[in-house]
Formats: structure tokens, C-alpha cells, sequence
């Protein structure tokens, strides 16, 4: 990660012109998204961050009251990379959606680890993991019920599926692929994405276009 070192406090005020604060800033963000991701928000603490951003312990504290403050604004710093879909099918849609998906995913590979280390903490510290869900979560979430509800519109797939349950089932499996990779499956090539977002399409539309259990 790049750092920006900051000056003391006890040096001369900076010349007009310089982004040294905003960088400053960013780094702060950058090293605690690092750091909470490695030990977690109990074993993290400020002065890790102080250390790993090159900034003073002063300059956090000016600008965040409490350690859950830093996570939190850390995390909300994280933007949802989400292209608009909508193609006026819901086979191609989901295609899409998938290999969108796991190649933003794939781009960022810190996110997995933070992911696993929130929720291993989300008892202890429920409030820092809702932050993280709203932020990344549930706008993909929002964006998969937008394209059932006109799939079901158009007619494509049965009226009376639960949302909640066809939305559930759609991410279930891309997330499960994503978590499992480099544990228990092994790393996908761009040729597996390819094959398993076309897979996985057709047999979960299939389900959903079928006669209603009578």
C-alpha cells in the first residue's frame, strides 16, 4: 500500500496547493481496511494504523472519535462497483451479472479476507459488519431482486416465487464459489466463470420457470 507521510504538528504550516491532508486521509482508510483485515477490530489498534498510514496518532484522533468511527467511515469508503443490467432478458442478465460480479470481486482481493474476518466478529461487533453488508451486500442484493421482478413482469418465470427465497438462491451459489476458492476449490479460470455463471443460469431458471408445486 502506498503511504502519504504527514508532517508534525510542530512543523511550519504547508504551502497552498499541496494534497498532502486528503492523501493523508485516504492512506488512514487504506491501512485500517489492511489491518482490520488481518487481526480484526479487537486486536487492532490505532497506532497500527498510525504506523502502516506513516501519519501521527494525532492526526487520527483529530479526525475520528473512536476506532469503530475509522472502521466504519473504512468501509463506507468502499464503493460498489455495480454497472447497470438490464438487457431484457433475465438468462443474459444473470450471465452478466455473475461474471460482473466475481471479476469485481476477483479486482479486490482484500475484500474476501475482510468479509471473513467481520463476520468471524459480527457478535462481538454487530454494528462495524451491518456497516460493511449495506455498503457492498445489499445493493448487489437490491439489484438481483430489480431483475426478478421485471423477469417476472415480462413473464419468464412463474408469479408466485417468494423474492426473498429466488434472490437467495441466485446469490447463494456465486458467493459459496467465491468463499470456497483457494480453500476448498481451486482458483477459476476465466473459461470456468464463464461456463459455471452460463451453468448455474440454466439450472436455476429452470426451477424458476417451472409449474408451481401443486
Amino acid at each position: 500500500m502506498r503511504s502519504i507521510p504527514e508532517s508534525s504538528e510542530d512543523e511550519p504550516r504547508r504551502k497552498p496547493g499541496r494534497p498532502r491532508s486528503k492523501e493523508a486521509h485516504q492512506a488512514i482508510l487504506d491501512a485500517t481496511l489492511e489491518i482490520l483485515a488481518e487481526v480484526g477490530l479487537q486486536a487492532m489498534s490505532i497506532e497500527q494504523v498510525a504506523a502502516r498510514a506513516a501519519v501521527g496518532k494525532k492526526t487520527i484522533y483529530r479526525r475520528w472519535s473512536s476506532k469503530e468511527a475509522l472502521v466504519s467511515e473504512a468501509i463506507r469508503n468502499l464503493q460498489a462497483d455495480m454497472p447497470v443490467i438490464d438487457t431484457g432478458h433475465l438468462r443474459a442478465d444473470l450471465i452478466s451479472m455473475y461474471r460482473t460480479a466475481w471479476q469485481s470481486l476477483q479486482n479486490r482481493p482484500l475484500i474476501r479476507p475482510l468479509y471473513l474476518r467481520l463476520l468471524s466478529e459480527c457478535e462481538a461487533n454487530p454494528a462495524v459488519f451491518q456497516v460493511f453488508v449495506a455498503q457492498l451486500a445489499l445493493p448487489r442484493f437490491q439489484q438481483f431482486v430489480q431483475m426478478v421482478e421485471k423477469a417476472q413482469a415480462r413473464g419468464e418465470i412463474r408469479q408466485d416465487l417468494d423474492l426473498q427465497l429466488v434472490t437467495d438462491l441466485l446469490i447463494g451459489p456465486i458467493l459459496f464459489r467465491w468463499l470456497a476458492t483457494s480453500t476448498l476449490l481451486p482458483a477459476a479460470t476465466q473459461a470456468d466463470l464463464a461456463s459455471f455463471s452460463e451453468q448455474m443460469t440454466d439450472l436455476i431458471l429452470h426451477c424458476l420457470a417451472g409449474q408451481a408445486a401443486r
